[in-house]
């Protein structure tokens, strides 16, 4: 009898070892657990910050544009970052072919538009058919009839 009332302490000894081990194991796992969360979030805020940051550069760039010439008598423009040139569009965006703005004020018009959007944090920045018609600076098509 003495024997198994040693036996069954042992095996309540191994059970209460084998508990505390896991209880370790649990605690070792959670602490992993709260500093990969808490890193995972730190992280997620400097991203934050830092895309922030980037969307203000973008905001203070020291953008300028030139109106040039461009075939048949048509106007182009070319718009500088820091003195650099940035982009060079010598044709109407968005449309077939080489040929330009009819009139600088076309050009002059789209180019702000252009840098407007840069600002903003287009980049591409990208201008339609449509907001060249909204500015005035190609021809809005009648629909013919059908």
């Amino acid at each position: 009898m003495r024997f198994h009332l040693a036996m069954a302490h042992m095996k309540t000894h191994q059970l209460f070892l084998l508990s505390l081990r896991s209880l370790h194991l649990n605690t070792k796992k959670n602490f992993i657990m709260k500093r990969f969360i808490v890193t995972s979030i730190t992280l997620l805020a400097f991203i934050g910050v830092y895309a922030q940051g980037l969307s203000l550069a973008t905001q203070n760039k020291n953008l300028t544009y030139k109106i040039i010439p461009s075939e048949n008598k048509t106007w182009g423009y070319d718009i500088y970052y820091n003195g650099k040139l940035f982009i060079h569009q010598p044709s109407i965006p968005a449309l077939p072919g080489n040929t330009g703005f009819t009139t600088k004020e076309a050009a002059e018009k789209v180019a702000e538009k252009v840098i407007q959007k840069i600002n903003n944090g287009e980049n591409p920045p990208s201008i339609s058919i449509e907001e060249m018609k909204q500015l005035g600076v190609i021809k809005k098509t009648k629909p013919t009839p059908s």
